[in-house]
């Protein structure tokens, strides 16, 4: 078991197996061994005459599409990074000295985990925004690899 796969819940509990959809897309290990599994299905499958098209992961982001790990709190810093450009864009368009929460350092941002009181709704939509490109990232990470392997297959 790689238990650095697995997604962390706002409130800090890992979520454990047992269910579905029991990682987390920004997990670099579940990446790894994702698209090992991906390449080897293609490779396997990609020139049987029955394929016809490809089904590209499963239910993405149904019950995952929100993590609070470790892994995500450096990936959302990357996206905000990449957004914002700087610590004193985002902490206006936050609008953080309202929130009495002013970000002097990258490493100072975490996602919104759950708190005493209301989150920063910008925050908040930002996470929303940043999950989801986290997913679609995975998704296009995984037909990049199909596109290689079998370019006449859709």
């Amino acid at each position: 078991m790689h238990p650095e796969i697995l997604p962390v819940a706002a409130d800090g509990r890992t979520v454990w197996p047992g269910g579905r959809q029991h990682w987390r897309p920004t997990s670099p290990v579940f990446r790894q061994y994702a698209m090992e599994h991906v390449r080897a299905v293609a490779e396997r499958y990609g020139q049987h005459p029955g394929l016809a098209l490809w089904h590209v992961s499963n239910e993405l982001g149904c019950h995952n599409v929100y993590d609070y790990s470790a892994d995500a709190a450096a990936a959302f810093r990357r996206w905000l990074q990449a957004r914002y450009h700087s610590l004193e864009e985002l902490n206006d368009a936050w609008q953080t000295t309202f929130w009495s929460q002013r970000y002097s350092a990258w490493e100072q941002i975490l996602p919104p985990r759950q708190a005493a009181s209301h989150l920063n709704p910008a925050q908040q939509l930002d996470f929303r925004r940043f999950s989801s490109d986290a997913l679609l990232d995975h998704l296009r990470a995984e037909v990049a690899i199909l596109r290689e392997v079998t370019p006449d297959t859709q």
